[in-house]
């Protein structure tokens, strides 16, 4: 708890448990306590633009085997990865870690954004090389999007 208020990253708690409670309730619904802003809220952001096109998940293998320090190590090294390969645009959400995985979503600017799949790709390629663990993508696209 002490480590949780005393954040060194500078984002503020209250956005660092919605983001929390956000991937949660999507991730595993059936465990969550409450809804993240309903549906009425979903409709809302889908309607003016603020849903996101796509979620993501990049899972290191291998992950659950490293010692302790060398896993909190590396996911701050995917976390820096993912700042300074992509768009803010593309990497919201983003700083929700579960076990192995990194979420996070976006919204894709057409026309600038369109390479979206190779540019993950090289992101995992990256975190590979760099992590020496080999690593997963999973992509999931909004309607309308692929």
């Amino acid at each position: 708890m002490e480590s949780i208020l005393n954040n060194p990253s500078g984002t503020p708690i209250n956005d660092l448990f919605w983001n929390g409670m956000f991937w949660n309730q999507l991730i595993y619904p059936e465990h969550a306590l409450d809804e993240v802003g309903g549906s009425t809220l979903l409709k809302t952001l889908e309607s003016e633009g603020g849903f996101p096109d796509f979620v993501a998940c990049l899972c290191l293998d291998g992950y659950s085997n490293l010692l302790p320090e060398k896993k909190t190590s590396v996911m701050q090294m995917v976390a820096g990865l993912l700042e300074a390969r992509l768009p803010e645009n593309l990497r919201r959400l983003a700083g929700f870690t579960h076990v192995n995985a990194f979420y996070f979503c976006g919204i894709i600017n057409p026309g600038i954004d369109e390479n979206l799949q190779e540019r993950l790709e090289a992101l995992r390629q990256e975190v590979c090389s760099v992590s020496r663990l080999p690593s997963t993508l999973g992509i999931a696209f909004t309607r309308g999007r692929s």
